[in-house]
């Protein structure tokens, strides 16, 4: 008889977490499933302190991101500790579409649903994203 495995889930990630980005490499262990975006609707905007997206269950795009396979309980305790669970972010289950199939999945919502009242709601979360570049262009001036 085998071993149910309790701690293997899906998680879409959508901001620093995805291919290419600062903190990919946190998903070391984990399986790439595909690009993926979410069935429903959300909010996400930039954290202005912070430079970096969130999500809030407020219904504006399907939101773009990458789906992951993780099966192992530390894994699942670094991102969450990451991601400042349970104060800063939460995790909830969403559907997500990868690969032209429907998903369950575990995506990391802000705790607090804030709406900047400056900014304009994303659907992908890129490098060339104006936020990201002022962003870093801020970080940049403020380190030399």
């Amino acid at each position: 008889m085998q071993k149910q495995n309790n701690h293997k889930k899906l998680l879409f990630v959508y901001g620093s977490l995805k291919r290419g980005f600062d903190n990919h490499s946190l998903l070391k262990g984990a399986t790439y499933v595909g690009e993926a975006k979410t069935l429903q609707p959300y909010a996400m905007f930039v954290e202005t302190h912070g430079h970096y997206p969130y999500l809030i269950d407020k219904p504006f795009y399907q939101i773009e991101g990458e789906l992951y396979e993780i099966d192992n309980k530390e894994l699942w305790d670094k991102l969450d500790v990451f991601e400042g669970v349970p104060d800063y972010y939460g995790r909830q289950t969403i559907m997500v579409v990868a690969n032209e199939q429907t998903y369950q999945a575990q995506a990391y919502f802000l705790v607090e649903e804030k709406i900047p009242q400056k900014q304009e709601p994303l659907k992908v979360w890129t490098m060339n994203n104006d936020y990201f570049l002022n962003a870093f262009e801020e970080y940049y001036k403020k380190s030399v």
